[in-house]
């Protein structure tokens, strides 16, 4: 079995592990109620993927400070 060594560098750390979790559930919660509210696909996944982005810079503001 591979271990990786003490030393290695980490893909991500566990605070941008949250914010980008977050703001994916945040989209995704966002794009849900859009398609239920108004039964288009494309008007639900820009008004998620704008809201998980817009998200993603709110938290991260959030959390650092």
């Amino acid at each position: 079995m591979h271990r990786p060594a003490e030393d290695s560098p980490v893909l991500l750390t566990a605070r941008a592990a949250i914010v980008v979790t977050m703001g994916g559930l945040i989209g995704a919660a966002v794009t849900c109620l859009t398609y239920l509210g108004d039964h288009g696909l494309a008007a639900a996944a820009l008004a998620g993927l704008g809201a998980g982005g817009t998200s993603i810079l709110g938290l991260n503001k959030v959390i650092s400070s």
